[in-house]
């Protein structure tokens, strides 16, 4: 996979490995994660 910040390049590898080093793919994917797990409590509750 490739990582572009506002056009540029700034990261590169599989998503194991861009999750395993921080950066930008790894900031948005646990962004993404949180709000998963945030649908799922509120489901649970529901």
């Amino acid at each position: 996979m490739l990582v572009l910040d506002g056009g540029r390049l700034v990261d590169r590898g599989t998503h194991d490995e861009l999750t395993a080093r921080p950066g930008p793919y790894r900031e948005a994917w646990l962004k993404q994660a949180s709000r998963a797990d945030d649908g799922d409590a509120a489901e649970a509750g529901a």
